[in-house]
């Protein structure tokens, strides 16, 4: 068995004494001290110590559990983070992927790296971060307010992080965690180390610098000042917390109004010309196509890239605006209606006219991608026409092959959800769980079938879930 043992002790003489204890207990246990795997830091380099183990050189850091440490205690790597950060964004920055993948990538490849840094350290050139991201997602200066970009993505927003606020609300979560250990502590529960050491510290009214920050965060959060510090207060919450709830909690507190729809002068033209009081942003998730779904997104942003004094690269005559590209040019629309027509009577959806405000109907999870499908391509055929002169052309076979890959799409997520069912399934003994995971199983096919299945494209129903087809009232087929 293997222990790591970590020490912290006031002087040489106290590292001594605790050394001969451990070496006591090594010799009634036929254990050994390893000696090439231990290292001492001294708080003050100036002085000598005897110790059997190797001193850490001055200037240098030694990394134990995630932190690095050195004779000044936790060394921050916020600052180097960030900068090795920026330099990342400017490496892997291009204008190939999607905005909303980019904006993934940002959250969940490059500041994730922050996260796990933030809860104990704090970001003091946020505004630097957040103008390297800004370049990292629009290749110039922000292209939306950072209010509008910190909304949810079915308001218009990107869901883009205040890092400052972020950092603040993990404090905030850490000292919930702690209020959580100390009452599960007393129903004689397993509580964390820090826990008993912040306890201590309150009794004695001597909080540490990160006892102080955490505490702060969770006060501010839960307006709880007037506590005093001798005093440990009740957790916030029953269960545990997730730091997105803190996180949001925050946001209502510094702005009730935050996470709400404030259209642009561009999307208020577009509600009148609807007759709307919203643009559908929250159907945009019905589209499974990646690039499709990202342009519908943009036009509903009012935020297609393009020149605004640009003539149409199709008919020559008219300024290219987004609506003029993908619904009114006469050189493309004709085309764009014949498919719709065909494609609307082959899959029974009945009269759809190709116009702009045929966005409305994005809940329709067929037709909003037929949308994606005809922007995606007509997208495609100005870029390379405008970029690499080369010519292309919109076919009813292309439009289908793409909705074909959006439907596969589709039901391949269905058929990971229904076959994790059937593994439950097939794991619990009791009849109602089976019978309730059934149900489940039958819900998924029906649900798909009536949002993908048509007369235009059918999806052949597997061998292992034949047994269904006399159970659900869906119409797939066997072939």
């Amino acid at each position: 068995m293997v222990c790591e043992i970590d020490r912290v002790h006031k002087n040489i003489e106290e590292h001594k004494l605790i050394d001969e204890i451990i070496q006591k207990f090594c010799s009634a246990t036929a254990s050994k001290v390893n000696n090439s795997k231990c290292l001492c830091i001294k708080f003050n380099p100036a002085r000598t110590a005897d110790t059997l183990y190797p001193l850490l050189t001055y200037g240098h850091s030694e990394r134990y559990l995630g932190f690095n440490f050195n004779h000044m205690g936790i060394q921050s790597k916020v600052f180097e983070i960030n900068d090795r950060l920026q330099i990342l964004m400017k490496q892997n920055k291009t204008i190939s992927s999607t905005l909303k993948g980019r904006s993934a990538i940002l959250k969940s490849y490059l500041l994730s790296q922050l996260t796990y840094h933030l809860y104990i350290n704090h970001i003091a050139e946020s505004k630097k971060m957040e103008d390297a991201a800004s370049d990292y997602l629009f290749s110039k200066k922000w292209l939306m307010s950072k209010t509008r970009a910190g909304c949810d993505i079915d308001k218009g927003g990107l869901n883009f992080w205040d890092l400052k606020l972020r950092c603040s609300a993990q404090k905030a979560w850490v000292y919930e965690n702690h209020l959580k250990n100390y009452e599960d502590s007393k129903l004689n529960k397993i509580s964390s180390p820090f826990t008993m050491a912040w306890l201590l510290e309150a009794q004695k009214n001597r909080l540490s610098h990160i006892h102080k920050t955490c505490r702060k965060a969770w006060q501010l959060l839960f307006k709880t000042k007037d506590i005093p510090t001798s005093h440990t207060p009740t957790p916030a919450f029953d269960k545990q917390v997730k730091l997105k709830q803190l996180y949001t909690r925050m946001k209502d507190i510094q702005n009730p109004n935050w996470n709400t729809f404030k259209p642009t002068p561009g999307q208020k033209v577009l509600m009148e010309k609807w007759n709307c009081d919203a643009l559908p942003f929250d159907k945009i998730k019905n589209i499974k196509l990646i690039k499709g779904r990202d342009l519908v997104w943009r036009y509903l942003l009012k935020a297609i890239p393009k020149r605004y004094e640009d003539k149409c690269i199709h008919c020559k005559n008219t300024r290219e605006s987004s609506e003029h590209l993908f619904f009114t040019c006469p050189k493309m629309k004709p085309k764009c209606q014949l498919i719709t027509d065909i494609i609307a009577t082959e899959a029974n959806l009945g009269q759809i006219k190709w116009e702009e405000a045929i966005l409305k109907r994005l809940d329709n999870i067929l037709i909003a991608n037929l949308i994606a499908s005809i922007m995606e391509i007509l997208w495609s055929i100005r870029n390379n026409l405008k970029f690499n002169n080369s010519k292309g052309s919109i076919t009813t076979e292309l439009v289908k092959y793409k909705m074909k890959i959006a439907q596969e799409t589709a039901w391949n997520g269905t058929l990971t959800r229904i076959n994790k069912l059937i593994r439950k399934s097939l794991i619990t003994k009791e009849q109602e769980n089976q019978t309730n995971l059934k149900k489940k199983i039958i819900v998924n096919l029906e649900r798909f079938s009536k949002n993908w299945n048509s007369p235009l494209m059918q999806i052949t129903l597997p061998d292992h879930l034949q047994e269904y087809q006399t159970l659900a009232s869906f119409f797939l087929t066997r072939v």
